[in-house]
């Protein structure tokens, strides 16, 4: 992996570290995020959520996590 690649999966996950509280939410939903606006698409529907992103940001890359339902542990599974 790229340095670059690397220090930026950092800021997101900084970034998600940092908005927990606010993403309670979307709990159980599949979240498409940008580290400049945020949430930008969410629903129960991966392929869904990755569409709506990809349309409203058709030059970012989409980094799409799921928030989990309320009482259970945050944790990012990320497949390289």
């Amino acid at each position: 992996m790229r340095q670059g690649t690397i220090k930026l999966e950092k800021q997101y996950l900084a970034w998600l570290q940092s908005h927990r509280k606010k993403l309670q939410k979307y709990s159980g939903q599949w979240i498409g995020i940008s580290l400049r606006n945020g949430v930008v698409a969410a629903g129960k529907n991966l392929k869904m959520v990755d569409e709506i992103f990809r349309k409203k940001n058709p030059r970012e890359k989409p980094h799409l996590f799921q928030v989990p339902p309320r009482g259970e542990k945050f944790y990012i599974l990320r497949i390289l």
